[in-house]
């Protein structure tokens, strides 16, 4: 049996090569199990970069969609790393994966935002921008994002912040009215969430994430920053 080295390799090789092979996809499917069954191996996430890399070398990757899946599903860091093949078969090669969003809404927990936090950012942001998007599954994703805000540094919050203020800028109806907001409880899951924001007023007040919320609540876009930046203005606050 192959080990992980070798399986490396032969991806780095086909990216040298650059052409695309009609007999790739057993290669695929089996290199996709061998990561299942060593998952929280560390040299499993180099194979899975490879082979994310290598996807458009592939003639028919779609049909490897259920060992793409059995990744995503595990939760883990790599889930994380697999996530952007997945969106690129159901995207670009038309895989049907009804249950896309509802998976990927699972892997916005505390635990992997610290973990692969610049990824997950990337993604959300690029899964909001989706066509066709339901109302219901931008406000869904949205609640997700404003419960990790309140659960993560205060960084990765702003972070957190800058994107739903993104999402909130594309989908104008998204936001709901303290008004027209539903009496239940605040939860966060896929289906059963309370669509108003209250997680957004609570860091109204905060000193260093207060200006963010506040724009999030006017409709106005949350200014992006550098680490840098961000660290400065957090100083400069702190110091008043």
């Amino acid at each position: 049996m192959k080990g992980c080295k070798e399986r490396v390799a032969l991806w780095k090789r086909l990216g040298e090569a650059g052409e695309e092979r009609d007999d790739l996809e057993e290669t695929l499917m089996d290199d996709l199990d061998f990561c299942m069954h060593h998952i929280d191996e560390p040299s499993t996430l180099k194979l899975i970069a490879e082979i994310v890399q290598g996807l458009p070398l592939v003639e028919e990757p779609a049909v490897a969609l259920d060992g793409f899946v059995r990744i995503l599903q595990a939760k883990k860091k790599a889930s994380v790393a697999i996530l952007r093949a997945v969106v690129t078969l159901v995207s670009v090669h038309g895989a049907d994966l009804p249950d896309f969003f509802k998976m990927f809404h699972d892997l916005l927990t505390p635990f992997l935002f610290m973990e692969s936090s610049d990824e997950l950012l990337l993604m959300t942001d690029q899964v909001l921008k989706a066509e066709n998007l339901s109302l219901a599954v931008v406000r869904s994703i949205v609640k997700r994002l404003a419960f990790l805000a309140l659960r993560v540094d205060t960084l990765l919050a702003h972070k957190i912040l800058g994107v739903i203020s993104r999402a909130m800028q594309r989908h104008p109806r998204a936001p709901v009215p303290y008004k027209n907001r539903e009496e239940k409880e605040n939860t966060a899951e896929f289906t059963n969430y309370q669509p108003y924001l209250f997680e957004i007023d609570a860091l109204k007040d905060h000193p260093v994430l207060g200006n963010a919320a506040r724009a999030i609540k006017s409709s106005a876009p949350v200014e992006r920053l550098t680490e840098h930046q961000f660290i400065t203005a957090v100083e400069r606050e702190w110091a008043s």
